[in-house]
């Protein structure tokens, strides 16, 4: 079974969870015996735990079930496993999210490991009966609806492969590459391959730290719940650690992004780009997008995240901001959704269209340099900005527009009397108009 996804295990012990006392009945807490297996797994310096055809039960949360802790971001719940670790599953097996009231959840929690390969299950959230009082009660809202309930979190940690795996209806993110506070060691060198990752409420992928990303083979589908709701976002984020902000040499192709709520992929490095922001700046370098497809993604969504600082959101099935370079080619594009939010003007207090260009299959701002080639988008545009003002770090697209088939090309100098495009290259392209 491990051969079948060409994974060599660092030791190739067998730690079966059912000899650890697993049931598997889909009533049963498991996550004792799993964690059990896990443990001698660590204490032999590695191994293959398997996990055979049932439905077990995880208790997702700290170890008395219940919200305690005030942040979202805490990583110290869920099944740890350790380095040289690979997790393979029965077809027929899956692992279950016991329902809870936490803000906060990991099904597998990779925190500061090595070497570790997740093959072949079926992990599933709790969204349908996640209880939200706990969350509404701290942050004195009753519509707040929470957003971090992980399947599987890594934080810095190397050499990891997720592959496989169907992963679905989490409260928050499928899986998330974190940075967290107090570490000071990147993800890097991991690979999320021939994964579904389907109905997870905030994303599918969430890139927070990271340096070697290879998404490969995936369909990531149907984000909904809270925003933004992309089937992949990019957006580095380390509060305590200025330096760790950063996610580069990231590659995402011949992927499927469907029906996501949000774009099927966005990069957000825009807020941490102003001179002088608090945190200090984020890094998002060298990014491929390639042959991938992009079908039915919402091209009219409102990031929440930008209330205040924009009048209007703007975003495409694709989305790039903040870059300080990406190469976008050969992708698909078709079906644009313009059927999401809208957004409130900050001024005159109206809802308007939260996107002015709702067929955006690919918007482009505020980047550096972004090479655009090859791609096939009949009926949508691509848009292009520039920087809101002359105080942000890139005020200046330049890239290639070259051999793509589209509607029309816009170059939208409308933002802010400092907006600047300068050496962007259109060659060759095929519109309609």
């Amino acid at each position: 079974m491990v051969k079948k996804y060409g994974v060599t295990p660092v030791k190739e012990t067998i730690f079966d969870i059912t000899q650890f006392g697993a049931i598997g009945d889909g009533k049963t807490d498991d996550t004792a015996s799993i964690q059990a297996s896990l443990d001698k797994a660590a204490e032999n310096g590695g191994g293959i735990v398997y996990i055979p055809e049932g439905t077990y039960m995880v208790r997702v949360t700290d170890a008395d079930g219940e919200q305690t802790a005030t942040a979202p971001w805490v990583t110290t719940r869920g099944l740890k496993v350790d380095s040289n670790t690979t997790l393979v599953f029965d077809k027929n097996a899956k692992l279950s999210a016991i329902p809870n009231n936490s803000w906060s959840y990991t099904m597998f929690n990779l925190k500061d490991v090595h070497d570790v390969n997740i093959l072949g299950g079926e992990l599933i959230g709790d969204r349908a009966n996640h209880d939200t009082k706990y969350t509404q009660s701290f942050r004195r809202s009753p519509s707040y609806q929470g957003e971090t309930g992980w399947g599987i979190l890594l934080a810095g940690s190397q050499n990891v492969k997720i592959i496989g795996n169907n992963i679905h209806d989490f409260w928050g993110d499928g899986i998330d590459l974190y940075g967290e506070n107090g570490l000071d060691k990147n993800n890097e060198n991991i690979t999320i391959k021939d994964n579904v990752i389907d109905h997870n409420r905030r994303q599918g992928i969430s890139i927070e730290n990271a340096d070697g990303v290879l998404i490969e083979g995936n369909t990531i589908s149907n984000t909904n719940g809270t925003t933004p709701q992309s089937g992949i976002d990019i957006e580095p984020t380390n509060w305590a650690n200025t330096s760790m902000r950063k996610a580069n040499n990231i590659t995402i192709r011949n992927n499927t992004f469907k029906n996501n709520n949000g774009s099927g992929v966005q990069t957000y490095g825009m807020s941490s780009h102003a001179e002088g922001f608090e945190n200090g700046p984020t890094e998002i370098s060298n990014l491929v997008i390639d042959q991938n497809v992009f079908d039915g993604n919402n091209t009219n969504a409102w990031n929440i995240q930008d209330k205040g600082g924009w009048d209007k959101a703007f975003n495409g099935q694709l989305t790039i901001l903040g870059v300080d370079y990406a190469k976008v080619t050969n992708n698909k594009f078709i079906n644009p959704n313009p059927a999401g939010m809208n957004a409130v003007n900050g001024d005159s207090g109206q809802e308007e269209p939260a996107n002015a260009y709702p067929t955006a299959g690919i918007y482009d701002g505020y980047n550096k340099s972004v090479d655009i080639e090859g791609n096939y988008l009949p009926g949508q545009d691509i848009v292009v900005a520039g920087g809101r003002s002359l105080n942000y770090r890139y005020p200046e697209n330049a890239g290639t527009i070259k051999d793509n088939t589209l509607n029309k090309i816009i170059v939208d100098q409308a933002i802010s009397e400092n907006t600047r495009n300068n050496d962007i290259h259109v060659e060759n392209n095929t519109t309609g108009k």
